[in-house]
């Protein structure tokens, strides 16, 4: 993400929690070592292309090559124009996303147990819950043109994949289930990469091992250094990786449960403002200031995905 929006898993234990409510935490004898251990996973976000939008209704264009056939000619023959197809008009709605912060000039002043600049640690919880709502809407939103009385609302990666959209109508979640979504994104020209889903639906495809084991860890090196692992998936149409995302949950009620299938080169998020922070007029004895910006998904070839939805459970790997 841009440089002024933190992604990583949890905020740094030197970062510690600042007034409450009732003012407990104020100095006293007890540890001033507060953790924020809620989770700040931002992985497409962090993963998709960072582009620029122009106007808060983006457009893009989409263009295909023409399906093979026969090409063959008499010798000297005239050369007889091809035609031409019409290119595909593509758009998506700007979103407004934003945070605000308020602290009052005696909390700035007091000592607080952990924290040296209340202002300065609630900017840096504000910014990482704003990261979280844009993932959120990335994942899950849809598309909602702006008027005067309703915001506008960017169309998310769920919504955007309508063509290799594989509905199991309730039925178990199997390992064809996903290998017909990667084959399906492959007919189009897909090469699918990632896969992201439930912890749940993680642990399923883990447990896809038949007597020729299609499911491997794969160390990942970065400067000779083991830095973690990757869980890859070796489908009939290449390696694909497997991501369980802390914002898709699987759910009893089959209709909610999905996991997306996705070849990352065609999604790129189009900025039309930076995320930035303002100061806002003062109020009374407080500081008070805000981070916002505008942003839109761009899914270029939506078809080169695919997503798998309307499923139940699979047997989980112990």
């Amino acid at each position: 993400m841009s440089e002024s929006t933190p992604t990583g898993t949890l905020i740094s234990p030197t970062l510690k929690a600042g007034l409450n409510a009732s003012g407990s935490n104020l100095h006293e004898d007890l540890s001033s070592l507060i953790t924020m251990v809620s989770p700040a996973d931002t992985p497409l976000l962090s993963a998709f292309k960072r582009g620029s939008a122009t106007q808060t209704k983006h457009e893009w264009i989409e263009d295909v090559l023409a399906s093979p056939a026969t090409n063959k000619h008499l010798e000297g023959s005239d050369a007889i124009n091809d035609a031409l197809a019409a290119r595909t008009r593509l758009d998506n709605e700007c979103q407004i996303f934003r945070k605000t912060i308020q602290v009052s000039d005696t909390t700035q002043a007091v000592d607080v147990v952990g924290v040296d600049n209340e202002y300065a640690y609630q900017s840096q919880k504000k910014l990482k819950e704003l990261a979280l709502d844009i993932e959120y809407a990335l994942l899950v939103s849809e598309k909602q043109a702006r008027s005067a009385s309703t915001e506008g609302e960017l169309g998310g990666v769920k919504a955007a994949i309508t063509t290799e959209a594989w509905d199991l109508e309730a039925e178990p979640f199997t390992e064809d289930a996903l290998n017909d979504a990667i084959e399906g994104a492959w007919q189009n020209g897909g090469n699918v990469t990632k896969v992201f889903c439930s912890s749940h639906d993680k642990r399923a495809i883990s447990g896809f091992a038949g007597p020729n084991s299609t499911y491997r860890t794969q160390p990942v090196r970065e400067d000779r250094r083991l830095i973690n692992t990757v869980d890859v998936y070796e489908s009939d149409f290449g390696t694909v990786e497997i991501h369980p995302h802390r914002l898709i949950s699987y759910s009893d009620t089959a209709s909610k449960n999905y996991l997306l299938v996705l070849d990352m080169q065609y999604w790129t998020t189009a900025w039309l403002r930076p995320i930035k922070h303002s100061d806002l007029a003062k109020t009374g004895s407080s500081k008070r200031g805000m981070f916002e910006g505008e942003l839109t998904l761009e899914a270029r070839a939506e078809k080169a995905s695919a997503k798998v939805h309307n499923y139940k459970d699979a047997a989980v790997a112990s």
